[in-house]
């Protein structure tokens, strides 16, 4: 290495750090001093220039005046609008313009004097040339101020390094448009462009690592609108730049802070809520969603927007808006219900949208979902409305009782003696007559004892046998209104019930359907085995019922004599099965015209392992109502002779559980999330 290659490596490397050194330490000692070796530097850079000191680097050669502070007056620039704002910037760049003017006009006075004066041997620049360097590097300049804003928003502090080298670059090209031809300006861009890629590195690299640990101590300016980089500054009342910059800062930070403390409790939140919780933008594309909402949504198809998704999986229980922005606008959560044909046991979510703006007045740029399933809600206060209901029924059902069982005693004693005849070709019909009395007083039986809305008695039954007395009762009834009653093939399933319930159930159903149906039509019972559990359907082909019914079918009193179906049996029957555990909904035939009803009931496998708890076991009980699960709370205390603590939420676990932690079993639905931490050797089963 040659002595006039290293003084302008060194040079290069010497001013460079100074130059950083000045600016990271303004804050001490103000800006005056980084502002004041600017000055220097682009006098300095007439001084050199005027000196004619080029080096040679190989094939490379370097004019040492403007490969030497062209980058380093550059880098001031955007250093400044990065780290101190758009009023110091505009500073930089006017100190720049005055200090090269006034090099201009020294360099015009000195070729003056030297007609009068020797003075030593300098180059003489022409006024061409001086316009050429100060007008270039004062476009160059605001030319990168405003990319370096615009590329902020995608490469963050990254900009600055990435746009330096292409600054001196650009302002190379208007140097050489400005001081030559075209033809002449292309050969000097072409030839010169590598040494002012290199020239600029040094620069490029110490930004690295200074504006990496300036985004770490959050000390960059934001990013401004593109306008304001043309309108003029406010004026600040008495304030110095860089208390403007602290305070800007300072607030930067705290706002950071805030919005990391922020993003934390979302996090949590998102982590650790019970019910779902989606983000989306304005389009509703999801853009976060935590378990609960995965849970009842299921993984979203790529693109599919959120309403989309809704619209697919739920159908509103009332007329209402269904998009986003229109869900948004109201103060209440709306009620949804699962439109799935296959469920077992419907579903309920209620679905509530608020709009994400950044101030009030602007659009939102997306919403905050909040997904709930509220289907133990809504079937406990559905069992509650028929409840209160039925007892006033009940009550008078309970003076009635007697005179009627009377009449059903001397009916079945005469009924027997026309057994004892052997009628030829009566014998069916009187088996069906029999076993249709036998259930009639059993329900008389226990509406006079006040049983009849309590815990089913609990026995094994094949399910063929309990369709098969039910059909049986309602035969003769089929026959007179010219409607075929089939039954198709069922599978052999032992099934866990109250016998006289159960078919009491079956019956009222079969014969609603039956007043449904027009004469010549066929009405068919079936069974599938379905979640866990047995689905019984019971289709006919009438005029069916209006969808917007359909929800009110099972409240007592209501009937529709034109539809034929309805009335207190539906309550009645909704009741039965939900004590067993089970759940009857009416819905659309699906194959046609008519209604299907449709009764879930479990099979013994799918009840928690009762044979696996010992006799005299402390459990935990927790279900949503008292007729929830009846028949299971009823085994557990007589049959298992347990010590059974019944709870409706899992607050009430959590205290029971601080003043007592000592049981064996806890017995929960799987889908009751908010349970407390279990204290050790408690075993938790599923209902």
């Amino acid at each position: 290495m040659s002595e006039d290659q290293g003084f302008f490596l060194y040079a290069l490397l010497l001013l460079n750090g100074l130059f950083v050194v000045f600016h990271a330490l303004r804050s001490r000692i103000t800006l005056g001093t980084f502002f004041g070796a600017a000055g220097v530097f682009s006098l300095m850079l007439w001084q050199v220039l005027q000196t004619g000191w080029w080096v040679d680097w190989g094939s490379l050669h370097f004019n040492a005046g403007l490969t030497t502070f062209i980058p380093i007056l550059l880098w001031g620039t955007l250093l400044t609008l990065v780290l101190d704002g758009l009023k110091t910037t505009r500073a930089f760049i006017l100190m720049i313009l005055m200090t090269g003017v006034a090099a201009w006009a020294y360099a015009l006075f000195r070729q003056h004097l030297a007609r009068y004066v020797p003075l030593p041997y300098t180059i003489e620049l022409s006024s061409r040339e001086h316009i050429a360097i100060v007008a270039s590097l004062v476009l160059t300049q605001y030319g990168s101020v405003l990319l370096l804003n615009l590329s902020r928003t995608r490469l963050g502090w990254l900009a600055l390094p990435c746009l330096l080298p292409l600054a001196a670059e650009v302002w190379l090209g208007l140097y050489s448009l400005l001081r030559y031809d075209a033809a002449m300006a292309w050969n000097n861009l072409r030839n010169e462009s590598l040494e002012y890629f290199l020239a600029s590195l040094p620069a490029t690299l110490l930004s690295l690592p200074y504006l990496f640990l300036a985004a770490r101590a959050q000390q960059l300016m934001p990013t401004l609108p593109c306008r304001a980089l043309f309108l003029p500054t406010p004026a600040q009342d008495g304030d110095d730049e860089l208390i403007n910059r602290q305070r800007t800062i300072s607030e930067l930070q705290q706002l950071n802070q805030q919005l990391q403390e922020n993003s934390r409790l979302m996090d949590y939140h998102l982590e650790h809520a019970s019910y779902g919780i989606i983000l989306t933008d304005a389009q509703g594309l999801v853009t976060r969603l935590n378990g609960p909402a995965t849970a009842l949504l299921g993984p979203l198809p790529a693109g599919q927007r959120l309403e989309e998704r809704l619209a697919a999986l739920f159908t509103p229980t009332q007329d209402g808006p269904t998009t986003l922005a229109r869900l948004a606008e109201e103060d209440r959560p709306r009620r949804w219900k699962r439109s799935d044909d296959d469920a077992a046991q419907p579903q309920w979510a209620e679905i509530q949208v608020t709009p994400l703006r950044n101030r009030p007045q602007q659009p939102a740029k997306g919403y905050y979902v909040l997904l709930q399933d509220v289907t133990q809600a809504v079937l406990a206060e559905q069992r509650r409305l028929n409840s209160a209901r039925i007892k006033d029924i009940h009550t008078t059902g309970q003076v009635l009782a007697h005179d009627f069982s009377n009449v059903f005693i001397g009916a079945r004693a005469q009924l027997e003696r026309l057994r004892q005849q052997d009628i030829p070709g009566q014998q069916e019909a009187m088996e069906g007559l029999d076993t249709a009395l036998k259930h009639a007083q059993s329900m008389l039986s226990q509406l006079g004892s006040g049983q009849q809305f309590g815990a089913p008695k609990l026995q094994p039954v094949a399910l063929a046998g309990l369709i098969g007395d039910a059909r049986a009762i309602c035969q003769a009834a089929a026959e007179q209104a010219r409607i075929a009653l089939r039954c198709e093939p069922l599978p052999t399933l032992i099934v866990e019930v109250d016998p006289s319930q159960i078919v009491r159930v079956l019956t009222n159903l079969i014969r609603n359907a039956l007043r449904a149906s027009p004469a010549e039509s066929s009405l068919v019972i079936g069974a599938v085995p379905r979640d866990q559990g047995v689905l019984i359907t019971i289709t006919d082909q009438g005029c069916g019922i209006p969808a917007e019914k359909l929800q009110s079918v099972f409240e007592p009193g209501y009937t529709s004599k034109t539809e034929g179906q309805g009335g207190l049996g539906l309550s009645i029957s909704y009741l039965m099965v939900d004590a067993h555990g089970g759940h009857l909904e009416l819905v659309q035939n699906p194959g046609g015209s008519g209604i299907q009803a449709r009764i879930w009931l479990p099979l013994p496998h799918s009840a928690p392992q009762l044979d696996s708890i010992p006799d005299a076991s402390r459990i935990l009980l927790l279900r949503p109502d008292e007729s929830s699960q009846a028949a299971l709370l009823e085994r557990l205390e007589n049959d298992k002779h347990c010590i059974v603590a019944d709870l409706r939420s899992g607050e009430e676990l959590a205290a029971l559980l601080q003043d007592d932690p000592h049981w064996d079993y806890l017995l929960a639905a799987a889908e009751i999330a908010d349970l407390p931490p279990l204290p050790a050797g408690i075993v938790r089963l599923g209902l």
